[in-house]
């Protein structure tokens, strides 16, 4: 499912580019009037390839949220990186355009992913707006080698410099792909541990972890796997989408029940196990079915479910003390998929989970979500 996620980030940045220089606004100022130390942001990931879709895609997550997240899941500037020279200028660009649109006064989030889609092996390069082949050097060299550990620090550093995140996820969904696999693990683990010392060294107040597929720790010898690492970070960061629980049974995964039970039988499970503050980094409920024949799944959404989940979690994430949670929609993006999404039907299993349909009309869990925030 991950590579279908990682060709929507690329039509993100494409979006973006198609943007250039027209302004998306004035910053929006935190709303004072939120209650709770939860930060709650929905992504700004638009729902089609124009300047009006990513405008709109924008002021929506901004006049909703309490965080921004900034989701960096489209390959890794290794040539530079490795020669030491600054981030290709495409990438500086876009990174320019999104900090300086940081509304007043919001704590931000950053995910960053040095493995490719398939959380397993290194990340594709990238000159920021298009995919590079991995530099030979990094072909077949261990996650925790030396050149791979200096080449993630200065990255880490410059997204830093950059964005001033108050969290950092050093690794989108690591903790996926790699738990099965004992050696390429303890190399993550290596890598993670060495470039969080240095980090803390330099950004003491940045709070670092990675992000888990939920239901990959409900296996208790992928959990115990991950507890080192776990408690060697600040947070514990969670991707959970519930409404896909059939792709996580199809791989042998545990999955909650039917109805409510499908999110708060993991929930409730991951905040006995945690022992340290968790982050919901991405999360969403599909409102309407799919059938993904590549991954031979029929995939059952609802919209009143979707509804539900998120009154739930308003609920839990506060009730738990959780430090930030993000909807990774605001927008149905059928658009994106009847553009973008032939041949890759995989992108049916995040196309509906946006807060708005396609016809931008808000669905009910706009009106739970926006109650949530409020704290009513």
């Amino acid at each position: 499912m991950k590579p279908i996620k990682r060709l929507a980030a690329v039509a993100t940045l494409s979006a973006f580019a198609t943007v250039g220089a027209v302004s998306v606004g004035s910053p929006l100022r935190t709303r004072a009037n939120l209650k709770g130390d939860t930060r709650f942001g929905i992504t700004r990931f638009p729902y089609d390839l124009t300047v009006a879709a990513v405008i709109k895609s924008q002021a929506i997550a901004d006049s909703a949220s309490t965080l921004l997240p900034v989701h960096l899941d489209d390959g890794v500037p290794w040539k530079q990186l490795l020669a030491h020279q600054p981030l290709p200028p495409a990438m500086q660009a876009d990174w320019r355009r999104i900090a300086a649109s940081v509304p007043i006064g919001r704590p931000v989030y950053v995910g960053l992913a040095c493995l490719a889609a398939d959380r397993l092996n290194l990340a594709t390069g990238t000159d920021g707006h298009k995919h590079l082949p991995l530099p030979a050097a990094l072909i077949g060299a261990p996650l925790d080698s030396p050149i791979v550990r200096h080449a993630w620090l200065a990255y880490a550093h410059d997204a830093i410099s950059a964005f001033h995140p108050r969290w950092l996820n050093l690794g989108i969904e690591a903790g996926e792909g790699l738990l099965a696999n004992p050696v390429r693990w303890r190399q993550f683990t290596a890598l993670y541990s060495w470039v969080r010392a240095a980090l803390k060294r330099s950004n003491p107040t940045v709070s670092t972890g990675i992000s888990f597929g939920l239901n990959w720790l409900r296996v208790p010898v992928y959990a115990a796997r991950a507890r080192p690492l776990v408690n060697n970070s600040d947070f514990l960061g969670l991707s959970f989408y519930p409404s896909a629980s059939a792709f996580d049974l199809k791989i042998g995964l545990p999955v909650g029940g039917p109805g409510r039970a499908a999110w708060t039988t993991p929930l409730d499970w991951v905040h006995s196990w945690a022992h340290k503050p968790i982050a919901l980094c991405e999360t969403g409920y599909a409102s309407r079915d799919c059938t993904v024949p590549q991954y031979h799944l029929h995939l059952a959404g609802n919209v009143r479910l979707e509804a539900d989940y998120v009154h739930d979690l308003f609920q839990i994430a506060r009730k738990d003390h959780y430090l930030f949670v993000v909807w990774f929609l605001a927008v149905d993006y059928d658009a994106l998929y009847h553009r973008v999404g032939h041949g890759q039907d995989a992108m049916k299993i995040w196309r509906n989970m946006g807060l708005f349909d396609s016809a931008l009309k808000a669905k009910p869990a706009w009106s739970a979500w926006m109650a949530g925030l409020h704290n009513r």
